[in-house]
């Protein structure tokens, strides 16, 4: 359980209860009719390790094929790896931690890290399940940008800072004020630096699961007994701060130029500044291991960025046509 709330219900229609990590929650009756057990064994290779390919690997296995788990980085988890650095997101870390024990423990899945698999090295298996994730989105914002379209010198993505923050200044911006910026600003404000959140919204972190009490809300009681909830980055006083409605105009390394919602020109310095631009898939990647086998098919944040729960269906929606 990672404690998202969100099997009491969703805050937007159609209001059903749904699991993060469960893939089966909601059709445990239907899913015998819904899947036929498979005719033989199969060779599958899932590509990408994250928690996508992962439950894919576990549900193709679970069937009794014969799974290859390819990640190309030295270790699972794709990018539920900052949940190793980060106080408040103990839940995802546990859930991470439980998603690479049962892949190791399976004897039909095999691990092979630090492996990207040329397209004519799967064409030995039956199946092939690309589960490639996404990577930073660099807005077209000047500034932000370097010659070669990736991120600009001197600039940090998100993900960049896990496991790096003392490489960071004292007083840090973040440009977006998603769930995913905002998370950053308060796990830096917890590491002692002095945030600032840029963010065109009218709110911050607007994508963040309202019914969510452990990372964006905590509870006080009113002297009338009352229960209260607040937003959680406000626990952080002034070392985490923001503007509403703003336009970033330009970034640099050492400051964010943006106008304000009267229209005014402002120049914010500080000592680092972090692009919290959401997420772009990998779609190419993945699409390069397609025609190499009988079966392909191409899910996760390769596809559309999404979430837990969305994706860990999609990965037993696959596997079950294997």
């Amino acid at each position: 359980c990672v404690l998202c709330n969100k099997c009491h219900g969703t805050m937007t229609g159609p209001w059903i209860s749904v699991c993060s990590v469960n893939p089966r929650f909601g059709m445990q009756a239907k899913l015998g009719r819904m899947v036929e057990p498979p005719r033989d064994v199969r060779r599958v290779a899932v590509i990408g390790g994250g928690p996508t390919g992962m439950q894919a690997a576990m549900e193709a296995a679970d069937r009794g094929h014969r799974v290859v788990l390819f990640e190309k980085s030295d270790r699972l988890g794709g990018q539920l790896f900052h949940s190793d650095y980060v106080s408040f997101k103990w839940p995802l870390r546990r859930f991470k931690d439980w998603l690479i024990a049962q892949c190791e423990k399976r004897e039909n899945i095999e691990l092979r890290l630090g492996c990207a698999p040329s397209p004519e090295e799967l064409e030995d298996f039956d199946a092939v399940i690309a589960a490639t994730g996404a990577e930073p989105n660099i807005p077209d914002v000047p500034g932000m940008r370097g010659p070669d379209g990736g991120l600009a010198p001197g600039l940090w993505t998100c993900l960049d800072v896990y496991g790096r923050e003392e490489e960071l200044g004292d007083r840090v911006i973040v440009v977006g004020g998603s769930e995913t910026g905002v998370e950053t600003a308060m796990h830096l404000a917890e590491k002692g630096r002095t945030v600032h959140i840029l963010t065109r919204q009218r709110e911050l972190a607007p994508d963040a699961g309202k019914l969510h009490g452990i990372t964006m809300a905590y509870a006080e009681n009113a002297e009338d007994g009352t229960e209260l909830m607040f937003a959680a980055w406000e626990l952080y006083g002034d070392k985490l701060t923001w503007t509403l409605e703003a336009t970033t105009q330009g970034v640099g390394p050492r400051g964010v130029v943006y106008t304000d919602a009267e229209g005014r020109t402002h120049r914010l310095e500080a000592d680092s500044v972090v692009i919290s631009g959401g997420m772009r898939p990998r779609t190419e990647e993945a699409l390069r291991y397609a025609g190499h086998s009988e079966q392909f098919m191409m899910i996760g944040d390769c596809e559309k960025p999404t979430n837990l729960q969305v994706n860990l269906r999609k990965a037993l929606g696959a596997a079950s046509q294997i």
